[in-house]
């Protein structure tokens, strides 16, 4: 279909940018480099992958642990284990992310706040980790998510709390976010949410 009298069709101009010799150097130098990164990134995750299949969870990388339905607990002994250790920031946060699960609660709950009240984490971790108890956290966790959210010094993964903050009936909750709204590290994320809920 073409866009405009005379014009060309995107089929026709992906044709000819393919018979660009520039072009296809572009590309070609573009495919190498995602190719260097993802086997980076294949070598980086290789010794969690190895502990978490002598556990008996084999996954091809760490981001598969989020889309098990059930996954076997003995894994969160493995990704504690790693989550300490000095990984690469992306695969810090995809640990932190993993601990995501209602089954992962009555193992780590307890650890991964004392994680992030300590400031015991790397960055990256511990937005991992924040995701991770907002997902898990159960209606009467609601004082402890408050007060997370009510530390500055816990940085900005404290953002990832909103969300479940704002789907919470309890009246401490809006409290929370009407007090932290002018937080450098919250307020995009409160007033955009609070916008929605008004209008």
């Amino acid at each position: 279909m073409r866009t405009k009298r005379g014009g060309m069709t995107l089929h026709e101009a992906m044709r000819q940018l393919d018979a660009d010799p520039a072009y296809r150097a572009i590309r070609s130098a573009r495919d190498r480099e995602l190719a260097e990164v993802a086997e980076l990134r294949r070598r980086e995750q290789q010794p969690l992958l190895s502990d978490l299949s002598s556990a008996g969870v084999i996954v091809a990388w760490v981001g598969e642990l989020c889309s098990i339905p059930d996954p076997d607990p003995r894994i969160y002994p493995v990704l504690l284990d790693h989550l300490t250790k000095p990984n690469p920031p992306w695969l810090l946060e995809w640990i932190g992310r993993a601990f995501g699960r209602k089954t992962a609660r009555p193992i780590v709950w307890d650890t991964l706040i004392n994680l992030i009240k300590t400031h015991a984490l790397k960055e990256r971790a511990a937005v991992g980790v924040m995701v991770a108890i907002s997902d898990m956290a159960q209606p009467g966790d609601l004082e402890t998510l408050i007060d997370l959210l009510s530390d500055p010094s816990i940085g900005g993964s404290r953002v990832f709390l909103v969300s479940n903050l704002m789907r919470s009936k309890r009246p401490a909750a809006r409290a929370a976010l009407l007090q932290h709204q002018d937080d450098p590290d919250l307020t995009n994320e409160i007033k955009a949410r609070l916008a929605r809920t008004r209008s």
